[in-house]
């Protein structure tokens, strides 16, 4: 069976994958290195991140009853 990812997690795939491959190497992940290895602007990092981190707060909140 196929499971068929979204853009959005395939966007938080590509950039978790750029941290660690920027950590492998030995650079630091800062927003400008993962904007040039994940080929996102750094806007748009900032955005996937925003609403993965908004998306974990409010699945946390309906659990935490």
């Amino acid at each position: 069976m196929k499971n068929n990812l979204t853009r959005r997690c395939i966007e938080s795939l590509a950039i978790q994958s750029a941290y660690h491959f920027c950590v492998s190497i030995g650079i630091k992940p800062s927003l400008l290195n993962l904007s040039m290895v994940t080929g996102f602007s750094e806007e748009r990092i900032l955005e996937i991140l925003e609403t993965k981190f908004s998306n974990q707060s409010v699945k946390t909140e309906d659990h935490s009853f």
